[in-house]
């Protein structure tokens, strides 16, 4: 089997709010009409780019992650990184280059850190995308790539930038 190499760049406008959790859809692993890949039973993330221009100073948290156990009812959110934003920020960039050739996301293994069983995740619910993540478009799945975002109730303006493949 070969791989391709699939770059997405996200761009999401959001308004932070204190202890709540907002999770945006970056790779919608079970759609390959909007993210063009063949396989869905396995991502290999290669790298994120992330770039955060807050209207005031930002502090907050943004994760990244993969689902598993999804159904009906909740999810678990597998992290694979966390940007920890502990004094205000007025621009902010950064680039998370992940393990050569990428780490390979296979469901029933380990990723990292888990918030299991969380609502933010199930088949019936759906999250925000780069078309427009005030439109709840993409159905959470088993092996999407998604993002958390919390904060002191500012608007910031993310751009994420993604490199990843799937075996096709």
């Amino acid at each position: 089997m070969s791989s391709n190499k699939l770059y997405r760049t996200v761009n999401l406008s959001v308004v932070s709010t204190p202890n709540t959790l907002l999770a945006y859809m970056l790779v919608d692993l079970s759609n390959t009409s909007y993210w063009k890949h063949k396989e869905t039973g396995q991502i290999s993330v290669h790298s994120v780019g992330l770039s955060i221009d807050p209207v005031t100073a930002f502090v907050g948290n943004i994760g990244f992650g993969i689902l598993s156990a999804v159904d009906a009812t909740n999810g678990d959110f597998n992290q694979l990184g966390n940007l920890a934003i502990t004094k205000d920020s007025n621009l902010f960039a950064l680039q998370l280059p992940m393990a050569t050739p990428g780490i390979a996301i296979e469901l029933d293994h380990h990723v990292g850190p888990i918030i299991a069983n969380s609502v933010l995740f199930q088949t019936d619910v759906n999250l925000g995308g780069p078309d427009d993540p005030a439109t709840l478009t993409y159905p959470s799945g088993n092996g999407d790539l998604v993002m958390l975002v919390t904060g002191n109730n500012k608007a910031i303006s993310l751009n994420v930038n993604v490199t990843y493949s799937t075996l096709a």
